[in-house]
């Protein structure tokens, strides 16, 4: 349901006619350069997780194969 609230007094009261707005935060670099170092190291800790579960197979698939082959016909 619209709907608007209408101001009836304020402490202090304003001068003029219009409400004047707040001051506006400093520009920074705030925190987005440490979120973005924290988002490329998760990236390398996935690639380098994934190349060692990658390998740590082919090392399972070799041995597996390995005692096949000499298990012999």
């Amino acid at each position: 349901m619209p709907a608007y609230l209408l101001l009836q007094q304020q402490e202090p009261p304003q001068t003029g006619n219009f409400p004047k707005t707040g001051e506006l935060p400093p520009l920074t670099e705030g925190p987005h350069l440490s979120y973005a170092i924290q988002w490329f190291l998760f990236t390398l800790i996935g690639l380098a997780g994934y190349v060692g579960l990658v390998r740590k197979e082919a090392k399972e698939r070799s041995a597996a194969g390995d005692s096949e082959a000499q298990a012999g016909p």
